[in-house]
């Protein structure tokens, strides 16, 4: 992921200055290339990146499953919101670049692909986003703002951690609440009726730890 946000400030150099006053965004997408070099692997581990995006890891992997409604609808508004504004921007002052736009559209691919990735892109929006609003910026330096803020933050900490300390003793400790309660439901009964069987078995892929945790006799799906 590195070397392609590297590669987008180079890009974006490259069509505002030109190819003489970027070639150090250049070098630097360079020695990115060859940092990643660096492992025991060498240059395998480029092979290790296409096998993962040309594999098909949606169809056997639950946190690989694209993105859906209503996350991929707040993804593709914001990736279009922000691309907006940066090219409104761009056509009025020429002062921005398109490593903004790049990288948002990026992430947006990313997320839609695969929800594990919606963390990632959310993140992209806190720092893309509001840097480069002068009003709002103004607004968040303002003292009174920060100590509001900051205090507002504390308290909803220190109000939800005896409940969530709460939850988590309790998840951890109650085996009734582990098996059928929590985010996953696990087949808690199951696992003690076929503790014997042997063969194979197709189960959901968010039971795979659980059932091999049990030592069951039967090859898991994990």
């Amino acid at each position: 992921m590195g070397p392609v946000l590297v590669l987008f400030f180079f890009l974006s150099k490259l069509f505002l200055e030109g190819s003489r006053k970027s070639l150090f965004s250049f070098s630097l997408f360079l020695s990115t290339i060859i940092a990643t070099l660096v492992n025991p692997f060498f240059w395998r581990v480029w092979v290790e990146v296409l096998r993962h995006a040309t594999r098909g890891l949606e169809n056997s992997i639950a946190e690989w499953v694209p993105t859906i409604f209503p996350h991929s609808l707040f993804v593709i508004i914001f990736a279009v919101v922000i691309s907006l504004f940066y090219t409104v921007k761009y056509l009025k002052s020429h002062k921005t670049s398109a490593f903004e736009i790049l990288t948002i559209i990026f992430f947006a691919i990313l997320a839609l692909k695969a929800r594990r990735n919606l963390p990632i892109f959310y993140l992209s929006i806190i720092a893309l986003f509001p840097m480069d609003l002068p009003k709002l910026n103004r607004i968040l330096e303002h003292p009174q703002i920060k100590i509001t803020t900051c205090s507002i933050i504390v308290f909803l900490i220190v109000l939800s951690t005896p409940g969530n300390i709460y939850k988590v003793v309790n998840f951890s400790t109650n085996w009734g609440v582990y098996c059928e309660t929590g985010y996953v439901r696990l087949p808690c009964k199951a696992t003690e009726f076929a503790k014997d069987f042997r063969g194979n078995i197709f189960n959901m892929y968010e039971w795979g730890g659980f059932l091999r945790l049990e030592d069951t006799k039967f090859q898991s799906f994990y």
